[in-house]
């Protein structure tokens, strides 16, 4: 087995232990995904270098290890009718171009909602960095109109913004037109809490 074999072979099992922990992070039961081994996970790509794991009736992952990413192979990953209005992360071993990116517009129209991760990025859990403080997605009407009230705000918008391409919005699948608490820890109070609006 070549060097090669051996780095793709690390990245494919920790990657699979990252997803894990990002998806139970994003609070998705992750149970089916959990029987999922670092073995099989190798099994599945020395079978076929493209493979899909489906973590629930609502999403799956695609591992895509060519080199070159190709829309016929896509099309057969990505089924136009069982997979509509499904959630799909699409994990690719090169970095995806703009056209790539393009060539799955297509999918759009289908409902079918794909996030992209680089296999590189998920090689280290950067949510649960110790640096990295706590995002909370503020989802409840009555929570975000008592914070626009305490601190004055005509509405959300007058927040500090966060990007929902940030690292850590993907990471938690934090969507635009969302507050996010952060929560840091501090020497004087104990925590410092602060609030961004996703954009």
């Amino acid at each position: 087995m070549d060097i090669n074999q051996l780095n793709i072979n690390y990245m494919l099992r920790t990657s699979l232990k990252i997803l894990k922990e990002m998806l139970s992070d994003r609070k998705i039961d992750t149970n089916y995904l959990n029987n999922i081994t670092e073995e099989e996970i190798i099994r599945l790509y020395e079978d076929n270098q493209i493979f899909d794991i489906r973590v629930n009736d609502n999403l799956k992952v695609i591992y895509y290890m060519n080199n070159k990413i190709k829309i016929q192979d896509i099309r057969k990953t990505i089924d136009t009718e069982k997979d509509k209005g499904q959630n799909i992360i699409f994990i690719a071993k090169e970095k995806l171009t703009t056209n790539n990116l393009k060539s799955f517009k297509e999918f759009k129209e289908f409902n079918i909602k794909i996030t992209f991760f680089n296999l590189k990025q998920l090689l280290i859990n950067i949510y649960r960095h110790e640096l990295v403080p706590l995002h909370i997605p503020i989802t409840d009407s009555k929570e975000i109109e008592e914070l626009i009230k305490k601190y004055s705000l005509k509405s959300k918008y007058q927040l500090p913004i966060i990007l929902h391409t940030d690292p850590i919005c993907k990471y938690l699948d934090i969507k635009s037109d969302t507050i996010v608490k952060i929560i840091r820890p501090s020497k004087t109070s104990g925590e410092y809490i602060s609030y961004r609006y996703c954009i």
